[in-house]
């Protein structure tokens, strides 16, 4: 698992750090990849966003309905 599509998909790299209760500087500190024993709690992390995601999408498409 690349740092970098999990860090594309919260936004930043401090969003990733507290998606997963840990600092900045050690998402960091990662490089490429994410180590082993963080990828449980990224999996974890990512569902979460994208569940946020989906609901958010269903909010906007909810909202476009009423409009037309």
């Amino acid at each position: 698992m690349r740092t970098e599509d999990a860090i594309e998909l919260f936004g930043t790299q401090k969003a990733l750090a507290e998606a997963i209760g840990i600092s900045p500087s050690a998402v960091y500190q990662w490089g490429d990849t994410i180590p082993p024993s963080r990828r449980q709690s990224v999996r974890m992390a990512m569902k979460e966003k994208a569940e946020q995601l989906e609901q958010e999408a269903r909010t906007l498409r909810a909202k476009s309905q009423e409009v037309n």
